[in-house]
């Protein structure tokens, strides 16, 4: 059952947004570069029942925002590396079928590696 404007859960247990949600995250993809749109759709993602997801997104942009090898650095990579050991499979559902290998930045798969046999 899903929330209406929240999101459903997309299959092999992801979670797809929908109405404002999906707006957001249509803004985070619009500017790849944009790092409030990544938190606020973190915030989002909070509020719609997402709070492991939302503070993976906030470490990771976090991280790359502090001085590299800062102690806010290490601690905020620590943190989003323990919040993907736990959730890698639950975050890459819609990738899994196709990609070999992938690399999440500031919270969103950002490389992927292919077979081209597969397609």
């Amino acid at each position: 059952m899903s929330i209406s404007g929240a999101g459903d859960r997309g299959g092999a247990g992801g979670f797809r947004p929908t109405g404002e949600g999906a707006a957001l995250l249509a803004a985070v993809l619009a500017g790849p570069d944009d790092d409030l749109a990544r938190l606020v759709f973190a915030d989002w993602l909070e509020e719609n029942g997402q709070a492991a997801r939302a503070q993976f997104i906030r470490a990771q942009v976090w991280a790359a925002q502090a001085e590299p090898y800062s102690p806010v650095a290490r601690r905020q990579a620590a943190v989003a590396e323990r919040l993907l050991e736990e959730n890698r499979g639950q975050w890459s559902w819609n990738v899994r079928q196709r990609v070999v290998a992938w690399e999440f930045r500031r919270g969103f798969v950002e490389h992927a590696a292919v077979n081209v046999a597969a397609f």
